[in-house]
């Protein structure tokens, strides 16, 4: 019993001194809990984080968020063309620095090409699926009131959107705490999981060392499964599917309503044509918004991919998003051009807790 007791007492004592230091020294998270979203940017937060991409080379990157949890590009003013984006960890991740990331080097070819000055308010949060980025929305519309909308897609919110796919992968630490849309409903779900208030709760939610742990555990099963969860049964992987795309196509009609009279567009991270991200250009188009189709195959096309991403093997460094927002640039200068249209719309469906 005497040596029991003492394995406890060390082994508290290591995860107190482990969390003390992760908290001291470890770089901050950008991120905090809440309620009503699972987690969000932090507001007034500024960081030089480092980072490696996968040819070994590290560099900095310079992130901030201001008073309103925005990450910002330029200066807001009446004279320039005020773009809002919001998205997920390829919009708010500290991959890049603010001025390195795609939307900035979007907004200064923009400024470029129709001489005119551009500001860039972005917003959202790592991991987020399509029911976050339309609560956020409903919220920032109060705050902005942009001359264009721009919502940064990626093929794996399809997951995202749909809570039993989802909560039959691995990546606990969202699927626990994310709020889950329900057709009809404004009321959003939380995961009923035994254990889900833990992830949601301050315990699990600041603390580094379990924080780790999960990520580590997370990895190990990856390397099981050979991806993000074990396969599923063919008619079942069918019927999520089927069912994401249908909540997806709701979710994004629901976010365009939020910005009636102000031209939209959707832009995708990831080009890849396996499951429902095959139909993201034709949902887009029926929600209302006008797609800026994959200028991330400019990225890919780049001589060497390992040089335009960070050491994970996923997210953009500063030159994969310098890539990524010339082309997007190029593309939506078009078509700013052209003068689109904006799509009529009722009026904005509130969400609430």
């Amino acid at each position: 019993m005497r040596v029991f007791l003492w394995t406890i007492v060390v082994c508290g004592l290591v995860l107190l001194c482990a969390e003390l230091y992760g908290q001291l020294f470890a770089n901050p998270s950008p991120y905090a809990l809440d309620n009503q979203l699972g987690w969000r940017l932090k507001k007034n937060i500024h960081h030089t984080y480092t980072h490696q991409d996968t040819s070994g080379g590290s560099y900095t990157a310079k992130f901030g968020t201001d008073s309103d949890g925005f990450r910002t590009f330029g200066e807001k003013s009446k004279e320039a063309t005020n773009i809002l984006v919001i998205g997920d960890s390829f919009t708010t991740d500290p991959f890049a620095g603010d001025s390195e990331m795609w939307y900035a080097v979007m907004a200064t070819e923009l400024s470029r090409q129709l001489k005119k000055e551009v500001f860039v308010a972005a917003t959202g949060g790592s991991g987020y699926g399509t029911f976050q980025q339309l609560i956020l929305a409903d919220e920032v519309s109060h705050l902005i009131r942009p001359d264009i909308f721009i919502l940064q897609f990626c093929s794996n919110d399809f997951v995202n959107n749909h809570m039993e796919w989802e909560s039959s992968g691995i990546v606990r630490n969202q699927y626990m705490r994310r709020p889950y849309y329900i057709k009809g409903s404004s009321v959003p779900k939380f995961n009923p999981h035994p254990f889900a208030w833990f992830y949601r709760s301050s315990i699990f939610g600041y603390s580094r060392v379990l924080g780790r742990l999960d990520t580590a555990i997370q990895g190990i099963e990856y390397k099981i499964y050979e991806g993000y969860g074990a396969s599923l049964p063919t008619k079942v992987l069918a019927l999520y599917e089927q069912e994401s795309i249908e909540i997806t196509k709701e979710l994004l009609s629901l976010i365009r309503k939020v910005f009636v009279g102000i031209p939209s567009f959707i832009t995708n991270c990831n080009s890849t044509t396996e499951g429902p991200n095959k139909l993201w250009v034709e949902l887009g188009k029926e929600a209302g918004f006008i797609p800026i189709s994959a200028p991330s195959d400019a990225v890919l096309s780049e001589s060497q991919l390992g040089k335009v991403v960070s050491v994970d093997g996923w997210h953009w460094n500063p030159l994969g998003n310098a890539v990524y927002g010339r082309e997007l640039a190029n593309r939506l200068a078009t078509t700013i051009c052209d003068k689109p249209q904006a799509v009529p719309f009722e009026s904005s469906m509130r969400v609430h807790n």
